[in-house]
């Protein structure tokens, strides 16, 4: 490897070497703090460009029209790993990020070389080498690249038609949930779907989401609306459970809870109180 001063138009960038997605010019001030006098940018004898995006893309946008650069005469699979941990050095990737370099390094080499030599965090499997294409373009890729939802969400979104899945990346592109909570509203989008027999807008419509989405807890609010429209029988009850418990009055901090979906008729009261005396004050009325 050898260092050079060339035209930064002569070089030649090719999307599969990119790491950053969207391109982050902004590494390129860290990367020369922390690697002081290291030329950013590594290229082959051929000009093509394989690692140093970000300080690229940010000469190119301050009009630097020339660079010192790496000369290395290196092979596809090496500069997908070279690109991938110099970019890692300076900024923890996304699962976008991640997902796509795996598309282009899984045509080159296997799942345990690739857990060797970077710090992936992710689980390689045939279904989601599989589904790599899938997660890296239209609307999943769309929402992984914006970090909108998680791996476990891509993937299930990849199981519906394309129908169904412009409404759910509708919903995830509105509202944000956590990891647990949009794989529950997916459930319960399957569930409704399956029993009502129809697609996810009828579900939508019938929670009228367009409303719910201006709520000041939105993911609540529609997480509400499917449970109501999928267990309207405990729904009314829990209604009816905070109706009553509404009119109780007890002049301490407390709390009062069922058992899950009211399997036990008991109940579960919690004060909390301030000293000991309190607690023999009422204990003394119980027993009255």
């Amino acid at each position: 490897m050898n260092t050079e001063v060339v035209d930064l138009n002569t070089l030649i960038p090719e999307d599969d070497f990119r790491i950053s997605i969207p391109s982050d010019p902004g590494l390129h001030e860290i990367f020369s703090k922390r690697f002081p006098g290291i030329p950013p940018i590594v290229i082959n004898p051929g000009k093509v460009i394989i690692s140093g995006y970000d300080s690229y893309d940010f000469m190119i946008t301050n009009n630097v029209e020339q660079s010192e650069v790496f000369v290395t005469n290196i092979e596809t699979k090496e500069g997908l790993f070279l690109g991938y941990n110099s970019r890692a050095a300076i900024k923890p990737l996304s699962i976008y990020e991640k997902l796509n370099f795996l598309k282009n390094i899984t045509k080159f080499t296997n799942a345990d070389e690739i857990y060797e030599r970077t710090h992936l965090g992710i689980r390689i499997d045939e279904n989601l080498i599989s589904l790599l294409s899938e997660l890296t373009i239209g609307l999943t890729g769309e929402l992984l690249t914006e970090n909108r939802i998680s791996l476990k969400t891509a993937l299930r979104l990849c199981t519906y038609s394309e129908e169904n899945k412009k409404e759910l990346a509708g919903i995830f592109s509105n509202v944000s949930f956590s990891s647990s909570n949009e794989l529950n509203l997916l459930d319960m989008i399957s569930d409704l779907c399956f029993r009502e027999k129809t697609n996810v807008k009828s579900i939508l419509k019938l929670i009228n989401s367009e409303a719910l989405y201006e709520e000041k807890d939105a993911s609540t609010a529609l997480l509400s609306g499917l449970s109501r429209l999928r267990y309207p029988s405990f729904t009314d009850h829990e209604n009816e459970w905070n109706s009553e418990i509404g009119k109780i009055k007890i002049p301490f901090k407390h709390s009062i809870h069922h058992s899950p979906f009211f399997e036990k008729k008991s109940v579960e009261l919690k004060l909390f109180l301030d000293s000991i005396e309190k607690i023999k004050q009422i204990s003394e009325k119980l027993r009255d």
